[in-house]
């Protein structure tokens, strides 16, 4: 899946799919991705209080169409205001989540 999102003054392409966890352990050296979002449950919502904001700056960089450029994590980063990534954060999330919803499940051989 893919959607163009605003990320400050730019219109951004992210896309989630099945590459996006291989994308981040290749991009971080051997992050997990699906640990990295675990390590967020029991983080209270609307509580900044041991959350690490760079697992969502990560995943926003590897879903962008920045990896695909060679552009680097920080040139990226760099690229845009303090607050730009977290702003367009829900809708960067939302397209993980909805790539998740809709991956087929496995079927049975009999």
């Amino acid at each position: 899946m893919e959607k163009i999102i605003r990320v400050g003054e730019k219109e951004v392409l992210f896309r989630a799919t099945g590459a996006t966890p291989l994308k981040y352990r290749n991009a971080f050296a051997g992050k997990d991705i699906f640990k990295d979002l675990m390590s967020l449950e029991g983080v209270e919502e609307g509580s900044i209080d041991g959350l690490d904001m760079g697992i969502f700056e990560r995943i926003a960089y590897v879903m962008s169409d920045a990896v695909s450029k060679h552009i680097s994590f920080e040139d990226w980063l760099d690229s845009f205001e303090l607050m730009d990534i977290m702003n367009a954060l829900p809708e960067i999330m939302e397209l993980w989540e909805a790539n998740g919803l809709t991956q087929s499940e496995p079927v049975k051989n009999t």
